[in-house]
């Protein structure tokens, strides 16, 4: 398909109501012309948004239906495996356990035949610093070490599923 006609293609957004990853996989494969992994949040709350690109970010925790970065917390050693991560191109640091992606999981299984593209998405910088908050509620992105970490750990997240998603195309 050429670039002419991918204007006129359906995409989606991304998050789904649905708590079946298999169904919400077979909706976006027979609706859509791209076709694009579902996030299942009313599956669990990892599949929040936000909470969804957090796993492996230094000090974050999850409290019931809280996330938050405990600066209490040593996080050197965390910090260390990110920036290592980042200066080595260590694409494995980005990887999605099924636990916070389970509709991504199961997309990547999928036979979607041969789209003109896949479509992800990874939460950017900007909102997922003003939304998760340290343990006083203060927004990550207003802390100057934890706002250049969270780019760099969700630049790893979005590289690793770029890898995923375009080897998933070359191989449909």
């Amino acid at each position: 398909m050429d670039k002419a006609n991918l204007s006129l293609c359906t995409v989606g957004g991304g998050s789904l109501p649905h708590t079946d990853p298999d169904v919400a996989c077979r909706l976006v494969l027979d609706t859509l012309d791209i076709p694009t992994w579902p996030q299942l949040p009313q599956r669990t709350f990892r599949e929040n948004m936000y909470v969804q690109f957090s796993e492996r970010f230094p000090g974050v925790v999850l409290a019931g239906e809280r996330i938050y970065v405990d600066r209490n917390r040593d996080l050197d050693p965390a910090l260390e495996q990110l920036y290592l991560a980042y200066l080595n191109d260590d694409l494995a640091y980005g990887t999605i356990n099924v636990e916070y992606a389970a509709g991504l999981h199961r997309f990547l299984r999928l036979d979607v035949g041969h789209p003109p593209a896949v479509k992800g998405q990874v939460t950017g910088p900007v909102s997922w610093g003003l939304t998760v908050v340290d343990q006083d509620r203060r927004p990550v992105l207003y802390d100057e070490v934890l706002a250049d970490a969270a780019d760099r750990h969700l630049y790893r997240r979005a590289l690793h599923e770029q890898l995923w998603l375009g080897l998933y195309l070359v191989g449909a």
